[in-house]
């Protein structure tokens, strides 16, 4: 699936939980390893590690087998 820089998407990770995020450049699922996604604006998430969180505008690492995408609409 092709996801254009500035799209959101919700994200479904196993790790992370779901949350909505925008991609930070164009990307193919299906050829890429690692999503750049960026937690969108309003939202907060916390890891499963103590040290892990992330605000609005941090790019949190996604990786393919971990994760599922839904593009969602503007």
């Amino acid at each position: 699936m092709e996801i254009i820089k500035g799209q959101r998407v919700h994200v479904f990770h196993l790790r992370k939980g779901d949350f909505d995020g925008v991609a930070t450049r164009d990307f193919n699922t299906d050829t890429e390893e690692w999503y750049p996604i960026a937690l969108a604006k309003g939202n907060f998430l916390k890891g499963l590690s103590l040290n892990a969180f992330w605000e609005a505008g941090d790019g949190i690492p996604c990786r393919k087998s971990l994760t599922t995408l839904i593009l969602l609409n503007e």
